[in-house]
């Protein structure tokens, strides 16, 4: 049984980290409010994500970054500057749902929450100005409409993880491992893209 609660904290800790990589606050509201309710139990250390004052001061902040967003301008702007915010949340994230661990192997799966979630946010930011260009600016506010579900939805199946048949974690697994491959691949893409640049300008 203690296995399956290990594994269960890992999953819901890593969804809502890619959670993190469509919309950075969605996820920790998520996690204040299941933690407020009783759904869900934090691990030692971040209890405080659930206590009242966190609670507010998320719901305010990620309103602000819902309605910011749908500003072309404004959300170009988030997607820099929210860069390594998203990273760090996600390994919060991470760190605060698994126990009882090796120090070594929570900080290893932190890091790889919270590079998923980097690599996620990375591949919505280089597709933004994409959208925008094609719509003359018009398709970004939906674009940013798709972010906020695609978090909503991500948070919603973390956290009703606990709910599933044990024998639906594996595609669970798969589900939250998707965008994650996704991203991988939108990373060696451009990282190829730029070295291809480089050679080609001349000396």
């Amino acid at each position: 049984m203690d296995h399956i609660e290990t594994i269960l904290g890992i999953l819901i800790g890593f969804g809502l980290s890619v959670a993190c990589g469509f919309r950075l606050l969605i996820p920790l509201l998520s996690l204040s409010i299941a933690d407020q309710t009783g759904y869900l139990e934090l691990a030692e250390g971040f209890t405080w994500l659930g206590d009242w004052p966190a609670l507010i001061g998320l719901s305010i902040a990620t309103t602000c970054e819902v309605i910011t967003s749908k500003v072309p301008v404004a959300a170009e702007i988030l997607d820099y500057v929210e860069a390594p915010f998203v990273v760090g949340a996600g390994i919060m994230l991470e760190l605060s749902m698994i126990t009882d661990l090796p120090p070594f192997l929570e900080w290893g799966l932190a890091v790889i929450a919270g590079g998923s979630a980097g690599l996620v946010h990375a591949g919505d930011a280089f597709l933004r100005p994409f959208v925008g260009g094609f719509t003359a600016g018009f398709g970004e506010p939906v674009f940013s409409a798709g972010e906020d579900v695609g978090s909503g939805i991500f948070s919603i199946l973390a956290v009703t993880l606990p709910m599933l048949p044990t024998e639906y974690l594996v595609f669970v697994a798969i589900v939250f491992l998707v965008p994650v491959l996704c991203g991988a691949v939108l990373f060696v893409f451009l990282i190829k893209k730029l070295i291809g640049k480089r050679r080609q300008v001349p000396a």
